[in-house]
């Protein structure tokens, strides 16, 4: 059922590849890989992510992801369309325990399941929520996605995220600039301190709220901000509260561009 559901909605009409604004889909990024770091005191954050056309669904969205801070470590996968509307996410983490969820974005709610491993270490099915999207709105993505849909500019952007049970309308507003320092050479550009435009994230629950508040951004929650760069375009850092660390900037340490830099 899971497989069928999935291939009605790949098949379903929709525009592929790199769109405009009278379509309401988004052309990939200029970025196809990115590695965020940021050591403090005796722990790492670490955020590691490629974003890609799906092979086996033509015009899809397919991105990979890692992030860990200290001993605590998740392995995100999941495929969307060009709008970043969510087609089906499956996450791994292990930390104290192991565990792994999986979620498909149907024509009118959201299943998730979580799974555990048995004694044996095989993956059993523990429980199924259904979740329904928020009235208006059938479109929902993912926290990492912001990174490729996101664009500094002067108006205001909305988003529906989905976490885990909770969908939160996500608004990225223009926050200013700062003087970013990088690796020299990122993204093409041969300067090491680069002038950038940040956005402020911030995330309101919509309810009815199905568990504790659980926002983050590449592991990250509280006051989040995102620097652009505007030489290269890259989102070279971001800001916020790390587990066991507290306030962070995971810098832009490797990117790797769709198509050589201009």
């Amino acid at each position: 059922m899971t497989r069928l559901l999935l291939a009605v909605l790949l098949l379903a009409p929709w525009p592929a590849g790199a769109a405009d604004s009278s379509t309401g889909q988004s052309p990939l990024p200029a970025w196809r890989y990115l590695l965020f770091e940021e050591k403090a005191f005796l722990a790492t954050a670490r955020s590691e992510l490629s974003l890609d056309i799906c092979e086996e669904a033509s015009g899809a969205w397919c991105l990979e992801a890692t992030n860990s801070v200290a001993n605590n470590r998740e392995r995100i996968s999941l495929s969307a369309r060009p709008d970043g509307h969510l087609l089906q996410r499956d996450r791994f983490s292990e930390g104290s325990s192991r565990r792994r969820k999986q979620w498909l974005y149907g024509l009118n709610s959201i299943t998730r399941e979580r799974l555990e491993p048995d004694a044996s270490g095989e993956w059993q099915l523990t429980s199924r929520r259904k979740i329904d999207y928020p009235e208006g709105q059938r479109q929902v993505t993912d926290p990492i996605l912001l990174l490729a849909l996101l664009t500094p500019g002067g108006a205001n952007q909305t988003l529906v995220v989905n976490t885990d049970l909770n969908l939160y309308r996500v608004t990225a507003t223009p926050a200013g600039e700062d003087l970013i320092e990088v690796e020299p050479g990122l993204g093409g550009v041969a300067s090491r301190h680069r002038d950038a435009d940040l956005l402020r994230i911030e995330a309101e629950l919509i309810q009815p709220a199905r568990d504790k508040p659980d926002f983050t951004l590449l592991g990250l929650s509280g006051e989040l901000l995102v620097a652009f760069d505007r030489a290269s375009g890259l989102p070279v850092q971001v800001r916020g509260r790390a587990p066991r660390i507290g306030y962070v900037a995971l810098t832009l340490k490797s990117a790797e561009l769709r198509e050589p830099a201009r």
